[in-house]
C-alpha cells in the first residue's frame, strides 16, 4: 500500500511533467508530440492571438528545458482568421518552422532570435508580413517562404546565408534584384519561384556581384537576362530555367562566366538559339523540355567536351538525316539521349530510339566529334568521308600537323601569288609591286607601263648593223 508520502511524490512528479520554472504547456488548444527526438512539433487550434503567442513561447521553452537537445521546434496555428500573430520562442532553438492555416493572417517575430540558424514560413492561404520581418535574426544560415504576401522583396539580415528559397511570393509590382539585396558571400543555393501567371521578377546587370559562391541557381520566370550578368559566377555548376509561355529577353554574352555549369535545365518556350555560341567545358547534363528547339547545330555539342546526358522532350526538331551525326556522336561517346524524335534517325546500325520507322542515311565522317581531332582555338574541325582535318579560321594561315598550330602562308615562295611582277611576303598576306618604269594596278595585282631603259637586245642588233655597214 502507498503511503501518504509516496501519494505526493507522485502528484509532484506528475506535476512537475507539465510545467517547468513556472512554465507549462498543459492546454486543451495545444497538442505536441516529438517526430524525432531533437524536434518539436505543435498544432494550436485558438481564437486568442495573445493566447497563441504565449502557447508558442511556453511550449518552445517548457521542452527545451526540459529536452535540453531539442533544437527544431514547428508550429502550425489555426483558428486566427483575419488577425495578428506574434511569434517567440526560446533560446537555443536552430531551426524554425511556422505554418499558420487561416487566411489573411499577419505574421510578427517578437525580440531576437540570434538561435536561429533555418527558418520556414508556409502559409495555406495569405499571410501578411513586411519585407523587414526578419530583422531579428541576425545567423540565418538557411530560409524558406512560400506564399506569403510582403510589401517588398524581403531583406535579409544575416550575412550567413547558404541557402534561400522563396516560392510564390505576393508584391506589390515588379521587384529588381540588385546586388546589394544578394550581399551574401556564403550563398550557394538560390531557388526563387513564381506563379506563370505573374511576372515580378528581373535582375539588375550585377545582381550576382556580391554572391559570387552559388553553386545553384534556379530563378523563374523573369523578364531579362542581362549582360554579362554571371561575369563573376564560375563556381554556378547549376541552372535552371522554367519561363511558362513568357518570352524572356537574355541578352548577348549573358552566360559568359558559367565555366562550371554542370547541369543546365531549360523549358516551356525559351528559344535556345542563344545557347549555340557558348562552350561549357564541364557541360554533363542538358534538358531542353519544351522548347521552341527546331534544329540541333553540330558545332555546339561538338565543343560541349564533358557532356553525358542530354534529353530533348516535346520540341519540334526536324528529324532526317542532319540529325545522322548525332546518333552516331551518342553512341561512340556514350550519350543518353531522351525525347529527340518520333521518326528516329538510323545511321549504320545505330539508331536514336527504339522504332521500326527509321529515316536510312548514308554513312558519315564524324571524327570532330569523337575527339580524333583536337583542333586549337584558332582552327575548326572539318570532317571528310574517311576522316577529318583542322582548318585555320584566319586567311593567310595554314595549318601545320607537325606543330599542331595555324602558320603563315608564304604566298611568295610557293609561286601561288597573283603578283605580275615582284611579291613581298607579309604576315597572314603578301604585297605586290613592280620593277622600274611599271607602275602597279588597281587590282594590285598587276603591272603596266613602257620601260625607259633599250633593252640589251636591241643594242646587239645596233652592233651587228654597224659592222655590215
Amino acid at each position: 500500500m502507498l503511503s501518504i508520502s509516496s501519494i505526493s511524490f507522485f502528484v509532484f512528479l506528475c506535476a512537475s511533467l507539465n510545467t517547468v520554472r513556472g512554465i507549462t504547456c498543459d492546454d486543451s488548444e495545444v497538442d505536441c508530440s516529438f517526430p524525432s527526438e531533437n524536434v518539436l512539433r505543435c498544432m494550436i487550434t485558438t481564437g486568442d492571438p495573445a493566447k497563441a503567442h504565449d502557447l508558442i513561447y511556453n511550449c518552445s521553452r517548457y521542452y527545451k528545458e526540459l529536452y535540453p537537445n531539442l533544437d527544431c521546434n514547428e508550429f502550425q496555428i489555426q483558428g486566427l482568421d483575419h488577425q495578428t500573430i506574434v511569434v517567440e520562442i526560446a533560446p537555443g532553438i536552430a531551426y524554425l518552422d511556422i505554418d499558420p492555416l487561416d487566411a489573411n493572417i499577419e505574421l510578427i517575430f517578437k525580440t531576437d532570435h540570434p538561435d536561429v540558424e533555418a527558418l520556414l514560413v508556409t502559409s495555406g492561404d495569405i499571410l501578411n508580413v513586411s519585407k523587414d520581418f526578419l530583422i531579428g535574426f541576425s545567423n540565418l544560415r538557411a530560409i524558406y517562404l512560400y506564399d506569403l504576401t510582403l510589401d517588398g522583396f524581403p531583406v535579409f539580415y544575416s550575412s550567413q546565408l547558404g541557402y534561400i528559397q522563396l516560392v510564390s511570393l505576393i508584391l506589390p509590382s515588379v521587384a529588381t534584384v540588385t546586388s546589394a539585396m544578394l550581399n551574401q558571400p556564403e550563398l550557394y543555393f538560390l531557388n526563387i519561384v513564381q506563379s506563370s501567371d505573374a511576372i515580378w521578377f528581373d535582375l539588375a546587370d550585377n545582381a550576382f556581384d556580391n554572391a559570387r559562391n552559388i553553386t545553384d541557381m534556379r530563378v523563374f520566370p523573369i523578364q531579362r537576362y542581362p549582360s554579362p550578368l554571371f561575369a563573376n559566377s564560375a563556381r554556378i555548376n547549376t541552372i535552371v530555367l522554367l519561363v511558362d509561355s513568357v518570352d524572356i529577353v537574355i541578352e548577348e554574352d549573358a552566360f559568359i562566366g558559367l565555366n562550371g555549369v554542370e547541369t543546365l535545365i531549360i523549358s516551356h518556350s525559351i528559344n535556345m538559339n542563344f545557347l549555340l555560341n557558348y562552350t561549357f567545358p564541364k557541360l554533363e547534363c542538358l534538358f531542353a523540355l519544351s522548347c521552341n528547339l527546331i534544329t540541333l547545330d553540330q558545332e555546339f555539342f561538338a565543343r560541349q567536351k564533358s557532356l553525358i546526358d542530354v534529353y530533348l522532350t516535346s520540341n519540334p526538331i526536324n528529324c532526317n538525316c542532319d540529325l545522322a551525326w548525332l546518333s552516331h556522336v551518342s553512341h561512340n561517346l556514350g550519350w543518353r539521349i531522351e525525347g529527340l524524335c518520333s521518326t528516329p534517325v538510323l545511321l549504320n546500325g545505330n539508331s536514336i530510339t527504339d522504332s521500326s520507322n527509321y529515316i536510312n542515311c548514308p554513312v558519315q565522317s564524324f571524327h570532330c566529334f569523337n575527339d580524333t581531332f583536337i583542333c586549337p582555338s584558332d582552327s575548326v574541325c572539318v570532317n571528310t568521308p574517311t576522316s577529318a582535318y583542322c582548318d585555320c579560321t584566319e586567311a593567310g594561315y595554314e595549318f601545320e600537323s607537325e606543330t599542331n598550330t595555324c602558320v603563315d602562308i608564304d604566298e611568295c615562295s610557293l609561286n601561288s601569288s597573283n603578283c605580275s611582277q615582284i611579291c613581298t611576303n607579309t604576315v597572314g598576306s603578301y604585297n605586290c609591286s613592280c620593277n622600274p618604269g611599271y607602275t602597279l594596278d588597281s587590282d594590285m595585282y598587276t603591272c603596266s607601263g613602257v620601260n625607259k631603259l633599250v633593252p640589251q637586245g636591241i643594242f646587239l642588233v645596233l652592233i651587228v648593223l654597224m659592222l655590215l655597214l
